[in-house]
């Protein structure tokens, strides 16, 4: 990551247009301290580099050895709990995580921002956005699926798939493989600079020009340093944000002229819902269903059964109500009133959603 030349390039050309021998820079997350020192490498009057894990001695030894230790100040501990000497001008941060929100980094951006920056100063990156496109990709459905269902040294390993159609993929180059059967289509897009931490629901139609099987869906990030994009996309050049692939499973065939309409939700600190439509064909997943759960929460995904289908609609259903408005009360009547016959009492239902709210979210 600290070498990463193609996104370090992006971030210098950024903090050249906007630092000035005025300027007071925060790094966020510095790690080693590179952005920061591109920012003192930029006349900045002053830079300071806040990084959660004890790395001082070697990022003193960097500033240091360019000529910068009276210009870059290291502090070792969380932004949440540190106090600046004084405002800042610029912060600069790759706390965005792959896909925005996977990593829930952005409170962290978002608290320095409202207590460290001056009015009127500037965040890089100042925009963020999520892309999408469906792929066909046998490679990794072979690599993350369908390796689950082969025997292996004459063990059966087949239930663990059902797991794995539910997990996204992160960090594999193999979807740089992948063939694209639709154009790239913005999902999100916000301003980082005024954005508040809530619930990701976003709907998008991916327009299809190619046929074929559409076993996936590949989502990436892009970003906005200063004038210029930068996106972690599957088709662009290789950066240490990774593209994720988000599996369909069965995979659907579409053809040229279709419309897919993919849906993508993550309440923050939760797991991530989606749902894909094309015609007649629907396909729907959730990290949540990615992990062994209860026997009771695991058997939902049996799709022998229409009363665990039910109850998976209704794992959805709360996931998408959890936006941090509503009480256990308004979400347990929400679903009461949906799944009529799922369930036996208006405390079953009750006891679901906290249940649900437990495994979904930090608060």
């Amino acid at each position: 990551m600290a070498l990463d030349g193609v996104r370090n390039a992006a971030y210098e050309r950024a903090l050249a247009k906007h630092v000035t021998p005025e300027s007071v820079v925060l790094d966020l997350g510095a790690g080693v301290g590179i952005l920061g020192l591109l920012a003192a490498k930029h006349g900045a009057r002053h830079v300071y580099c806040v990084e959660p894990q004890d790395l001082g001695a070697l990022s003193t030894e960097i500033a240091e050895a360019n000529g910068w230790a009276d210009q870059v100040t290291f502090l070792h501990g969380r932004i949440e709990e540190l106090e600046l000497p004084e405002k800042v001008d610029v912060i600069v941060s790759a706390m965005t995580g792959n896909v925005l929100f996977n990593e829930d980094l952005l409170p962290t951006v978002f608290h320095a921002r409202d207590e460290h920056l001056r009015e009127g100063g500037v965040l890089i990156p100042s925009t963020a956005a999520i892309d999408v496109m469906p792929v066909a990709s046998p490679k990794m459905i072979r690599r993350h699926l369908d390796c689950w269902a082969e025997p292996h040294l004459g063990l059966d390993l087949s239930p663990a798939r059902r797991y794995a159609t539910n997990a996204i993929v992160f960090r594999d180059a193999g979807l740089r493989g992948a063939e694209p059967l639709g154009e790239t289509t913005e999902l999100f897009t916000t301003d980082l600079e005024t954005m508040a931490y809530r619930k990701l629901d976003v709907t998008a139609e991916l327009r299809v020009v190619e046929a074929g099987m559409c076993d996936g869906i590949a989502a990436w990030l892009r970003m906005k340093l200063g004038d210029e994009w930068l996106s972690t996309g599957p088709f662009d050049p290789a950066v240490h944000w990774s593209a994720s692939f988000v599996p369909v499973d069965p995979a659907v065939a579409v053809k040229e002229g279709d419309t897919i309409e993919f849906r993508l939700l993550r309440p923050p600190y939760g797991d991530w819902v989606w749902r894909l439509r094309c015609g007649d064909e629907m396909r729907q997943g959730s990290t949540m269903f990615g992990k062994p759960l209860s026997t009771a929460i695991a058997n939902s995904r049996d799709e022998a059964s229409p009363k665990a289908t039910e109850r998976a609609r209704a794992v959805s259903a709360v996931i998408s109500a959890l936006d941090g408005t509503r009480t256990v009360a308004a979400i347990a009547e929400q679903i009461r009133q949906q799944f009529p016959d799922l369930f036996a009492t208006e405390q079953r239902v009750e006891n679901f959603v906290r249940q649900m709210i437990r495994t979904h979210s930090r608060s």
